[in-house]
């Protein structure tokens, strides 16, 4: 065969090696900003591109499969050649020496380059990729059915190619952000907690219905004026006793505006329309309601349709950026900040103190299906309501009421003098 043909032959491959190591490069670098970009495009390879994106896992095992069988042809035209040119003693050195240009111009070089410029490269090479997979489809098929009996001899699963961000890798790209100094240490921190914000529970954060400040729906307009001057809220829900709901969410503002007429209007007429949201909503949801509506307080509702409490765009914030915290992380307005001891075998404890945080701090595991809090907790334990000075034995610990705010436990005693 004449050398020179060998010779361009050689050079072919490695360029068809090139090209579909520098693809698949390119088609795995898209990011989801530019996926999403190629699809609102109206040019034909910036839609194919975003096709080939979506079969991301085909076009892998395309370039794979088309990668190996160039290499493969090549390996032979150049041991080929280098017989013909300089015997059988030159082979080894020959094979070291293709081997590193096959790794550096195809390999290293086109994977470097793509990953630099994935969608400029991407849509250029959109259409060869396309027509590759197209004619190897079959052996393709084939591949992808032996990969997944693999995995699932292995016990393990193939994982879908969704351009969605997963938590884990919000977390990585914020500590990328502050290890590289883009972000500072309170940045990092803040945006930590916004990627861990579709964890909180809602009932963590809200106000519980007996916390509420109400406006009664039967109140007038004084009356309605006395209730914000009491509880200096901005916004208040009205209540209606005689059907048990919220009616309806009313703005100080609107006080001012009535106020400034010189007239009293029906409340009726004051109020604008409740959100209402499932206590199992996810607080982006809230978030979204909350901007369509233009309003920052939602009412949290029960499975029974009941008031469970009140939410603002205040209390998500806090969530993120928290409130001013101790030396132990603690935020100022926590329920631990509340117990106190009298002795060193009692200590005052407030009935808002999460069951959790209460068990750490008695070193117990009381444990309700139904409550969160230790008063909720307390109140299971008694069935009914009970008066001040009541005691109960949960263990080996005696609980005293203290202190009763609007049917709820205000305060407890907790001794602990049987079990020190």
């Amino acid at each position: 065969m004449n050398l020179v043909v060998i010779s361009v032959e050689i050079i072919i491959l490695l360029a068809c090696a090139a090209f579909f190591s520098g693809t698949e490069t390119a088609v795995t670098a898209i990011t989801r900003s530019e996926y999403r970009n190629l699809k609102k495009s109206s040019r034909r390879n910036a839609q194919r591109l975003a096709r080939l994106v979506e079969m991301k896992e085909k076009i892998v095992t395309t370039a794979l499969i088309g990668t190996n069988f160039v290499n493969t042809l090549n390996s032979g035209l150049i041991t080929a050649f280098t017989l013909n040119v300089f015997g059988a003693q030159a082979v080894p050195a020959a094979t070291a020496v293709i081997t590193v240009l096959i790794i550096i111009l195809a390999e290293i070089f086109p994977k470097a380059l793509a990953a630099e410029r994935a969608e400029s490269i991407g849509k250029k090479a959109s259409l060869p990729l396309y027509v590759c997979y197209t004619l190897l489809r079959p052996i393709v098929a084939v591949f992808s059915l032996l990969t997944k009996a693999a995995l699932k001899l292995c016990n393990a699963h193939s994982k879908t190619t969704s351009d969605t961000l997963k938590e884990k890798d919000l977390q990585l790209l914020v500590h990328i952000g502050q290890e590289d100094g883009a972000l500072a240490a309170g940045e990092e921190a803040l945006l930590r907690k916004a990627v861990l914000l579709q964890d909180v529970k809602l009932r963590n954060i809200m106000t519980p219905r007996t916390a509420i400040a109400y406006v009664d729906a039967a109140a007038t307009f004084p009356q309605v004026i006395e209730q914000f001057r009491r509880s200096r809220f901005s916004r208040l829900p009205v209540y209606d006793s005689e059907t048990n709901t919220v009616t309806g969410i009313i703005h100080y503002k609107t006080l001012l505006f009535a106020l400034q007429e010189q007239r009293e209007p029906e409340l009726e007429a004051l109020q604008r329309p409740a959100i209402f949201v499932p206590e199992g909503a996810s607080i982006f949801s809230i978030i979204k309601a909350m901007n369509a509506k233009m309003q920052n307080i939602a009412i949290v509702i029960d499975e029974h349709g009941g008031v469970a409490g009140l939410i603002t765009m205040d209390d998500i914030i806090a969530a993120v950026f928290s409130t001013v915290q101790d030396e132990y992380g603690k935020a100022r307005n926590d329920p631990m900040h509340s117990v106190r001891f009298i002795n060193t075998s009692q200590l005052i404890l407030p009935g808002a103190l999460r069951l959790e945080d209460c068990n750490e701090l008695l070193h117990t595991d009381f444990h309700s299906d139904y409550y969160d809090t230790l008063g909720g907790f307390l109140l299971e334990k008694w069935g009914y309501l009970p008066h001040t000075k009541e005691r109960i034995s949960c263990g080996r610990i005696t609980f005293t009421v203290t202190h009763i705010i609007n049917r709820r436990i205000d305060t407890v005693i907790a001794d602990l003098s049987s079990v020190l």
